[in-house]
């Protein structure tokens, strides 16, 4: 039979590989100990937003009590071999011992482990007896004898002693006047000492003063040119912006201004090539037309003769061919007139596309400006890092004044060791 528990938040009884048997409380047990006999089993809640407690039941799975024993969660249990002691510790770094009382009046077995009676008598040889008391009896004798010998070592020794008491009082008074002399000494050195201590400290004060003082006058010196030093600067930053954000204004309303004038005379010229381009095709088309029409007339009309005077003389025919020939010069020239019209509307063409490559110049001109422009900001935004930079140093004097400070209470404290230091002296004297 085995008791399990996990993050499903339950206890389980497993017998023989099956589920016999399951409590359920919401929450996470950490450890679960069973009682001796069977008779106890008891759980640790590991909750993360919630006190460890300790939870007892009575088989099968009957809550008996609940104890809050930790902060937080149970991390072991243990029960003694006699189910009168719960031992646990949390994450909350607690031991906690727990007594354990049976309420129900059932009997307690005892596990007190049994007790051996020694035995009072000694059983030896008789021989080992017989050796045993004599050498007993010379212990005796020998124990006798070095008495004796202590006794008379111990007068040896008192007189020894006597003497080097004496010896000692005498070297005692000695010391004496020799300490005597040595206090009045120590004396006069400690007065000595005394007075040099004081002309030192005070000398130092003075100077703790007068460095204090010169530190301060030159850190105020300091701040106040480097106020004036960030005024001037500020100053100058909203100055440049001004002229800056000024100039910026004025090219790009010149730019607007001339880039819009460009667009209409742009505009004009193209409408005008496209009407004069409209007016040339219109008068080819009306030639053309035309020269079908005399063509076709022509044609007719020579046909409509041949026809007539086909049988007529070969002089006539001849006029016939003359007047188609002159005909066709008359169709070549106008051919070439459309050819020149064509040439014409081609070299407009070619124009309107160089007035528009001027006009992607312009805004190549446009873009430049406007990256001068970013250019020119980004420079102000190093400006500002460098007034920022000021700003540090600033806050850095500020931070050398506190160590100053520092230092005053440093040079105080070491006066205070000093005054200190002559304790001992006193108290060797």
């Amino acid at each position: 039979m085995v008791y399990t528990t996990g993050s499903d938040k339950s206890i389980r009884e497993i017998t023989n590989n099956k589920e016999t048997l399951r409590y359920e409380e919401g929450v996470t047990y950490s450890q679960i100990v069973c009682g001796y006999q069977r008779n106890l089993l008891v759980a640790g809640v590991a909750e993360p937003d919630r006190p460890g407690s300790i939870q007892v039941f009575r088989f099968p799975f009957e809550k008996v009590s609940e104890v809050q024993a930790h902060s937080k969660a149970v991390e072991r249990l243990k029960l003694s071999f006699d189910n009168t002691k719960l031992f646990s510790v949390g994450v909350d770094g607690v031991l906690a011992c727990f007594n354990l009382v049976d309420k129900s009046g059932r009997r307690k077995d005892t596990f007190a482990p049994p007790s051996i009676q020694t035995s009072e008598e000694i059983l030896i040889e008789k021989k080992r007896r017989d050796d045993l008391q004599f050498e007993i009896m010379r212990l005796k004798d020998d124990i006798d004898q070095e008495k004796t010998n202590n006794a008379a070592n111990i007068r040896l020794e008192f007189d020894r002693n006597e003497e080097k008491i004496k010896t000692l009082v005498k070297e005692q008074d000695d010391q004496t006047q020799t300490f005597e002399a040595r206090n009045e000494a120590l004396s006069h050195q400690k007065m000595e000492f005394d007075r040099k201590g004081a002309m030192d400290l005070e000398k130092l004060e003075l100077e703790h003063e007068e460095d204090l003082r010169v530190k301060k006058r030159e850190f105020d010196e300091k701040i106040f040119g480097d106020n004036e030093r960030y005024q001037e600067l500020k100053n100058q930053k909203e100055e440049q912006c001004r002229e800056f954000e000024q100039r910026i204004s004025e090219l790009v309303l010149q730019q607007d201004k001339k880039l819009k004038e460009m667009k209409q005379e742009h505009e004009l010229q193209k409408q005008q090539k496209d009407n004069e381009s409209k007016t040339l095709d219109s008068k080819i088309n009306e030639m053309l037309d035309e020269n079908k029409g005399a063509r076709k007339k022509i044609e007719d009309d020579a046909w409509e003769r041949i026809d007539v005077i086909k049988d007529k003389n070969k002089e006539e025919l001849a006029q016939v061919i003359e007047a188609g020939l002159k005909s066709k010069g008359e169709l070549t020239k106008v051919t070439g007139e459309y050819k020149n019209k064509r040439g014409k509307k081609d070299q407009l063409q070619r124009k309107i596309k160089e007035k528009s490559t001027k006009l992607a110049d312009l805004l190549n001109q446009t873009t430049d400006l406007r990256a001068q422009i970013e250019s020119q900001k980004s420079e102000l935004a190093e400006r500002g890092n460098t007034i920022a930079d000021k700003d540090k140093r600033i806050t850095d004097l500020k931070k050398k004044t506190q160590e100053l400070e520092k230092f005053k209470f440093v040079l105080d404290y070491k006066i205070k060791e000093l005054k200190r230091a002559i304790i001992p002296t006193e108290l060797e004297i």
